[in-house]
């Protein structure tokens, strides 16, 4: 029952507050209103502006100052080095890299010395059987490419070629 008569209650009041005349539609705002909007904005964008320019200046200066704190320790690290020569461990441990990556630095060393003897037998090969064809008188651009590219592979091939079935040894 108090339900009832509390619903009842609410939409009298609501019927009410809706009955009761408001305010009447504004007059429109004249070009001195838009003029004071366009100055409060263009001075909004002036002052937003002057925030942005100051917000980089902060950025810059804590970047010099971040900057000059790397450059501070680089040079403490390295003012009391006696100059000369340095293993591998020191000089990553003086760039900053950890230690853990020395067995990787080894490793690419060592690739990048055999990728150098390999290319170099490539083209001691490749001498060697244009030598040969030279000396038995049979120049078959033919082979040169293929002792480039198929290096140990193409020599055996030459050399089977060269004294295959049917061909004069010596």
């Amino acid at each position: 029952m108090r339900y009832v008569v509390a619903c009842v209650f609410a939409g009298l009041i609501a019927t009410a507050a809706a009955a009761q005349p408001g305010p009447g539609p504004q007059p429109m705002p004249g070009p001195a209103f838009d003029q004071k909007v366009k100055q409060v904005m263009a001075e909004l964008d002036q002052r937003e502006m002057q925030l942005n320019v100051e917000q980089r200046k902060i950025a810059l200066l804590r970047r010099e100052r971040e900057l000059d704190q790397q450059r501070k320790s680089i040079n403490e690290r390295f003012a009391d080095k006696k100059p000369g020569r340095r293993g591998l461990l020191q000089s990553l441990k003086d760039v900053g890299l950890p230690v853990n990556l020395l067995p990787y630095v080894i490793m690419v060393k060592l690739l990048a010395l055999t990728a150098l003897c390999c290319a170099i037998l490539h083209l001691l090969f490749t001498v060697v059987v244009f030598r040969d064809m030279q000396k038995r008188g049979t120049m078959n651009g033919l082979w040169i490419p293929i002792v480039v590219i198929g290096g140990v592979c193409g020599v055996v091939a030459y050399a089977l070629m060269k004294e295959g079935p049917g061909r004069e040894r010596g």
